[in-house]
């Protein structure tokens, strides 16, 4: 049975799911400010002060860093947006299950621009002629961790949300 009336429970996961999206976000901010530094290769905030830096890590993994966690965080919001639609355990499996996805793509996400194949492997990568360090091992582990914890909460929102659609009738548009 769906709960259309958001109880407490709900209310309260909600609010926990929206603080880690919002935290999320910000940390994808600031990894914004490391990408445009790691860009310029130097830290220069115009028009008060710059300065030289050796921005550590690949420029393309700082982008990765920066968007990465403001996607995550907007993922887990959407998801605190369909929990009174949701029924029974599948909120918390839902809430908790994307606040792993935040915080376990986050640290994918920042491990990236120290790996040598982009966390994409812990071991050998011939796309990139390298072996996975530290950073690409922790990172892929991480990710496919919490993967199948996303999949299975979209797959568990798509279905709640289509469900939640039937035996009503659509409305129609005159074209």
């Amino acid at each position: 049975m769906l709960h259309n009336d958001p109880d407490i429970r709900t209310q309260s996961l909600q609010k926990t799911m929206q603080g880690h999206a919002a935290l999320g976000v910000l940390v994808g901010l600031i990894g914004g400010w490391f990408f445009a530094f790691a860009q310029l290769q130097e830290v220069n905030v115009w028009p008060l002060f710059a300065f030289d830096v050796n921005m550590p890590g690949d420029k393309h993994g700082w982008a990765e860093a920066h968007v990465g966690p403001i996607l995550n965080g907007l993922l887990c919001a959407f998801g605190a947006s369909i929990l009174p639609r949701m029924s029974g355990i599948q909120k918390t499996m839902i809430a908790y299950a994307l606040i792993a996805t935040v915080w376990g793509n986050t640290i994918f996400y920042f491990c990236v621009p120290f790996g040598n194949v982009h966390c994409l492997t812990g071991g050998y990568a011939k796309a990139f002629g390298a072996h996975g360090n530290v950073f690409d091992a922790i990172g892929y582990v991480v990710a496919v961790l919490v993967a199948p914890l996303t999949m299975a909460s979209m797959v568990m929102i798509a279905i709640t949300l289509l469900r939640s659609d039937r035996g009503t009738s659509a409305p129609t548009t005159a074209g």
